[in-house]
């Protein structure tokens, strides 16, 4: 009995699948035969339409022609979803990889994070991308200043703010304040109210007082011989905070002065007046 059992469910299950075969392969050849035929009558009847050639006709002739394509586009559309589908697997495998290759990942990952935060290559040499320099965005508009604002050295104007020759370097280049002349010991006073934001030294402009104000605004003074303030000091418009020199690279004694609107440099001479020294090269 159990070989009988046995025998009939494998005849059955074989039969099923023959069938199922058959009536796949079927019912496919009946779809074919199907579609064939619907396109011969479609394209029947447009050809008839087209032949009469008037508006009635022309128009549903357009309307089947944009209703074949609009039918062919979302087949095209089916086959590349199906496709996509097809390919997901293989796709997650060459992003993701093995579970290995997830740890190789991460750990990778992290490795870079850590270069990128200490700024350095595998050689150990310096690879930090370089700040960029504020400098670099110049206001050649005008820009309002509300408060108060003179002349930080009564002098005349030996160079002006823009592209000029750099005096001893000799070459092309931005400048980015003004050049007052003046005597060595001469008081450099405060041009707006505000508080010493810092004071220093550096081989270019030497000793230097660096102001901030109301509105987002900063004053630079640069060449000094001799710093009459201290960082955090309250002073005025007025206020004496350095003596003019000719300290870092100058060429002699005169006060650089420069004016920020945020990160911005401005023109000096649009909110100051001093006169222009004639023997000052275009």
């Amino acid at each position: 009995m159990e070989s009988t059992y046995r025998k009939r469910n494998y005849a059955r299950h074989g039969f099923g699948m023959d069938w199922r075969k058959n009536k796949g392969k079927e019912d496919f050849v009946e779809n074919v035969v199907k579609q064939i035929l619907a396109c011969c009558i479609i394209f029947l009847i447009l050809f008839v339409i087209k032949s009469i050639n008037l508006p009635a006709t022309n128009m549903i002739a357009n309307k089947i022609r944009s209703t074949l394509s609009y039918t062919v586009d979302w087949k095209n559309s089916y086959k590349s979803v199906t496709a996509f589908a097809r390919n997901l697997n293989s796709i997650n495998e060459k992003i993701f990889g093995s579970k290995n290759n997830k740890q190789e990942v991460n750990n990778d990952t992290k490795t870079d994070a850590t270069k990128q935060d200490t700024g350095t290559n595998e050689q150990g040499t310096d690879n930090t991308e370089p700040v960029t320099d504020p400098t670099e965005i110049i206001e050649k508009g005008y820009v309002r200043i509300n408060q108060e604002i003179a002349a930080p050295l009564d002098g005349i104007i030996t160079s002006t703010f823009g592209m000029r020759q750099h005096p001893l370097l000799k070459k092309d280049e931005y400048h980015y304040g003004i050049d007052i002349d003046g005597k060595k010991g001469m008081d450099i006073t405060a041009a707006m109210d505000g508080e010493v934001l810092e004071t220093g030294y550096n081989d270019s402009y030497g000793k230097y007082v660096r102001l901030k104000h109301e509105e987002d605004l900063i004053t630079f003074y640069a060449h000094c011989s001799e710093i009459l303030v201290n960082k955090g000091e309250k002073v005025k418009l007025g206020t004496p905070i350095a003596k003019v020199g000719g300290s870092g690279t100058a060429s002699g004694e005169h006060l650089h002065f420069e004016i920020w609107k945020g990160d911005k440099v401005l023109d000096p001479l649009k909110y100051i007046q001093l006169p222009l020294d004639p023997n000052m090269p275009d």
